[in-house]
């Protein structure tokens, strides 16, 4: 369902064209339905706007445009300072189906156990 989701992306962005969690939604959706051209721009939109904004910039938007690209180490980096920035979307990383590309990865356990959620098999 990935042109569905493009197409109703694309038309949230038509609200707002630099909402970051929607612009990372859409290069992910992108990067996973094979149009990785099209994902690469976003991300190179998503940090521009995050280089020019003075105040609070969403890191997901741009978590998500790397897990979906498959590029591991900038989701990481990424994750990694909004675990140290303490933002608020880092509670949700169990759940998030967009950070699914990185939930095999041992470094995703070990953030999910410093965040202190509960890890894989704990009852």
């Amino acid at each position: 369902m990935f042109q569905q989701a493009i197409a109703e992306l694309q038309e949230a962005l038509t609200f707002n064209e630099t909402e970051v969690l929607v612009l990372g939604a859409l290069a992910h959706v992108y990067a996973r339905a094979g149009q990785r051209e099209e994902a690469l721009k976003l991300v190179a939109k998503l940090e521009r706007i995050e280089a020019e904004e003075r105040g609070y910039v969403a890191p997901f938007g741009i978590i998500w445009a790397y897990a979906g690209l498959g590029d591991k180490e900038q989701a990481f980096a990424w994750l990694e300072r909004s675990y140290q920035e303490r933002r608020d979307r880092i509670v949700w990383l169990n759940v998030d189906p967009l950070l699914e590309p990185l939930r095999s990865d041992p470094r995703f356990h070990d953030l999910v156990r410093r965040v202190g959620l509960p890890t894989a098999g704990a009852q």
